[in-house]
């Protein structure tokens, strides 16, 4: 049978080197030939042909809002919900493959109540902040 990947689980089973894998294959419940019908939740052993590979933005999983939209912030500081590709995801975070350009600038963590066209203020991440400080002082010959 012929289908296409829709989605990894982001974790192998510890037991048994198994991952689960979410297909959409058609008519997965008609007998073809002597092949069972293939129920949900079933194990089977598949060949899974790749085109290359996929270049992705990683992002926190907290940044998403609906599952697949994050809030973009444009050049004036204002947000705009912004549709993504996801490509992989697991419990902390998720890989887009398509929405995102590079430089684009996404609010990383849920807001009260954010509306569209609400302006916000950025900051610099305590990781951000700490490796533009580095870069300074070794620019000016100190350590930290």
């Amino acid at each position: 049978r012929v289908g296409q990947v829709i989605r990894l689980e982001g974790r192998l089973d510890d037991q048994n080197r198994t991952a689960t894998v979410l297909a959409s294959i058609k008519r997965p419940f008609e007998k073809q030939g002597q092949e069972l019908p293939l129920l949900s939740g079933a194990y089977v052993t598949a060949r899974i042909d790749c085109q290359g590979t996929v270049a992705g933005v990683n992002l926190p999983r907290r940044a998403l809002v609906d599952g697949r939209f994050v809030w973009r912030v444009d050049q004036e500081l204002r947000i705009k919900k912004q549709a993504l590709e996801i490509g992989w995801r697991n419990r902390d975070q998720v890989v887009a493959i398509g929405g995102l350009s590079a430089g684009d600038r996404i609010v990383a963590a849920p807001l009260a109540r954010p509306i569209k066209g609400m302006k916000v203020r950025p900051f610099e991440t305590p990781v951000a902040a700490d490796l533009s400080a580095k870069q300074s002082n070794s620019a000016a010959g100190g350590t930290r």
